[in-house]
């Protein structure tokens, strides 16, 4: 017996290639693996709270204030948040501010004019 099967349709578009960067040229990674080195070399987070839980050996996590499907880029955007911090930031950016009175665009900023104006090390 022979059955008819439907043919299923042809794809038109060709699929996207996997493991590289969705947004490349918003990247900037020299400056993000100097942030990584500050966070190493024991950054906190931005918010002065008792209830930081850092991990693991208290390192604190470099966090997008918007993101990049936004629009945004890695310098001038980005500050340490800890993990707890992170999750609660992450996309209630204005909220989160208003909540912690804090103001994450202003440290962020400062951490590019500091990587700008030469990179020195957090600890140092």
């Amino acid at each position: 017996m022979n059955f008819l099967r439907a043919r299923e349709p042809r794809r038109r578009t060709p699929l996207k290639a996997k493991g590289g960067s969705r947004f490349p040229k918003r990247r900037d990674y020299p400056f993000m693996a100097w942030m990584l080195i500050q966070a190493q070399n024991g950054a906190r987070c931005e918010v002065d709270s008792a209830d930081c839980d850092y991990w693991p050996a208290g390192m604190a996590e470099r966090a997008h204030l918007e993101p990049k499907g936004s629009g945004g880029t890695d310098k001038g955007n980005v500050c340490f948040l800890c993990h707890k911090h992170h999750e609660l930031q992450e996309k209630r950016t204005e909220w989160f501010e208003q909540h912690f009175r804090v103001n994450l665009r202003d440290r962020a900023e400062r951490w590019a004019a500091m990587y700008d104006d030469g990179g020195e090390d957090f600890a140092a």
